[in-house]
């Protein structure tokens, strides 16, 4: 039996991950009362005082005796908190643990010496090793890898991989999706407005949103990518989308990826 546990930064990253676990024979588990013991903590339902801002819950995915726990934690500083009480959050061994960060505003090697100082801030002790490069893993145990988007080597996110599966998928959609956003006049948006579109990888996220208000309109972005063909036979051998299941494939042992 295999248990493990892969932290993402948002819904759109578990969306992809969801997409490649899947190709390689794993299914979702959708009843709360199946999900393996070893994630209990993480699947009781715990609902906080705050009406609002719940914390999204872990996604859990198993074949054969092979159980992973994918974790949208919600944004980049709950990668750390994630990381530091894992070990203790699942019962029992752990077989691989993972990370997958953006590196939109710095390098992902930044990105991982600063995931790495500040997970050992919090906790001294977390249970694994952290790699020494972003795409790598540590053999463990338990094996621990750290991908940095879109490629471990190069500035960017998750959206520069789904950006080149829309161009493949999606060629119109993709192409007037450019010409769409080219055209607006951004003089009459705001400061904050411009300002908020400029920053990092969101004239990138603009473009995809585009694109999937036409696939589902009104849907969030992580339902098309879920259930459209972002991820396809067109698309699984793609340079940027082969690394991902290149690093999945040795982080969890399965070669199906």
């Amino acid at each position: 039996m295999a248990v493990s546990y892969i932290a993402v930064e948002g819904q759109h990253d578990a969306a992809l991950i969801g997409c490649l676990l899947s190709n390689g024979g794993f299914r979702l588990v959708k009843k709360r009362s199946i999900v393996d013991s070893a994630f209990e903590r993480y699947s009781v339902l715990k609902l906080q005082d705050s009406l609002v801002g719940r914390p999204p819950e872990c996604h859990f995915w198993k074949r054969g005796e092979h159980s992973v726990g994918l974790h949208p934690v919600g944004g980049d500083s709950q990668l750390i908190l994630a990381g530091a009480t894992v070990e203790a959050q699942i019962i029992g061994p752990i077989s691989a643990v993972g990370f997958f960060i953006d590196a939109d505003l710095e390098t992902p090697a930044n990105r991982l010496r600063e995931l790495a100082r500040d997970i050992l801030k919090m906790n001294v002790q977390p249970g694994f090793q952290l790699p020494g490069s972003a795409g790598q893993i540590h053999q463990g145990p338990p094996r621990c890898g750290v991908f940095g988007f879109p490629n471990n080597q190069d500035q960017g996110a998750i959206e520069t991989i789904l950006e080149s599966c829309a161009e493949v998928a999606y060629p119109d959609l993709f192409e007037k999706s450019l010409t769409y956003l080219k055209n607006i006049d951004c003089n009459k948006l705001t400061a904050t407005e411009r300002t908020r579109l400029a920053t990092g990888s969101n004239e990138k996220k603009a473009r995809l949103s585009v694109i999937g208000s036409a696939l589902r309109p009104t849907a969030a972005i992580q339902n098309t990518i879920r259930e459209d063909r972002w991820i396809c036979t067109e698309t699984l051998d793609l340079d940027l989308v082969l690394k991902v299941r290149n690093f999945l494939r040795e982080l969890l042992g399965e070669p199906t990826i």
